[in-house]
């Protein structure tokens, strides 16, 4: 599954840097294969099923700032983004650039199951941890 969002950033052209944060060797190694830098190991404090994902996006930033300086835009796609195309990578770049906003959030419609929920418009998130 990581090998598609990998495969739809580069074909975005959206992105200087393609990173993967993770703490297990075999998915930094098949991130690699697919084209994307592993420039550090996500420390275990941040590498549970529990930890939020702000903490692991605030230590990736802060990290490969390091080695490539302060990016201007950040994305966290996450590796089971299984229908994220390009150009949907490419829209949310052009609304952050156009619309001068703070982030972009893909979202869909579901049924079930709504833990995993928010409603527009609320800024906080319903049932989620």
């Amino acid at each position: 599954m990581i090998a598609y969002a990998i495969e739809a950033a580069k074909a975005s052209g959206c992105f200087d840097h393609i990173i993967v944060s993770t703490d297990d060797d075999e998915v930094a190694e098949i991130a690699r294969a697919w084209g994307a830098e592993v420039p550090f190991m996500r420390p275990a404090e941040l590498a549970d099923d529990h930890t939020p994902t702000r903490p692991v996006i605030n230590h990736a930033i802060s990290t490969a700032s390091s080695f490539y300086g302060m990016p201007e835009f950040v994305c966290c796609l996450y590796p089971t983004a299984a229908f994220v195309t390009a150009t949907d990578l490419q829209q949310a770049l052009k609304q952050l650039q156009d619309q001068k906003v703070d982030f972009v959030l893909s979202a869909a419609t579901f049924a079930y199951p709504v833990q995993h929920g928010f409603r527009p418009g609320i800024s906080t998130w319903c049932g989620c941890t």
